[in-house]
């Protein structure tokens, strides 16, 4: 009997009050959960598991991109505007991902020519001879950055 006065008494949707004086404990977990700080930002751009030191990773970022960037200024000034972010957008993309390559300690050098020749590969009109040639160029003058005890795999 002392049950089903207590089941009649307090039924389960009722919000739980605690001692006087105080608010509802619902609504303390509302406000704690508003409370609490925000995730910090992830940027689109950067890849999952990419720490890096930022003085280091804009040196060497920025160097990776002028590599990309070289000689191939015309052939960015042809194209149409909406082209052109294409490409940059995957060209930065890239720079990351060789960024991430070169910090191994073993470095493939047959996965940054295919990444840059498929890169590349965005440009209209392009000749496979010149995309070839532009890719052993710039996989080359990255491949000069490595550093010191790094071993290079063709």
């Amino acid at each position: 009997m002392a049950i089903e006065q207590l089941t009649k008494e307090s039924p389960v949707d009722k919000k739980i009050e605690s001692q006087e004086g105080r608010e509802p404990i619902l609504e303390k977990k509302l406000e704690e959960k508003i409370e609490t700080p925000e995730t910090p930002e992830i940027k689109a751009w950067m890849p999952a598991g990419a720490i890096q030191d930022d003085a280091s990773y804009d040196e060497e970022l920025i160097e990776i991109k002028s590599i990309l960037s070289d000689d191939v200024s015309e052939l960015y000034k042809q194209m149409s505007s909406l082209r052109r972010q294409i490409f940059r957008k995957r060209g930065e993309d890239i720079a990351i991902k060789i960024k991430i390559i070169m910090q191994k300690t073993c470095v493939k050098a047959a996965d940054i020519f295919e990444l840059i020749k498929n890169w590349l590969k965005m440009i209209p009109h392009l000749s496979s001879y010149f995309l070839e040639q532009e890719a052993k160029i710039k996989t080359d003058k990255i491949l000069g950055m490595r550093k010191e005890g790094q071993l290079i795999e063709k």
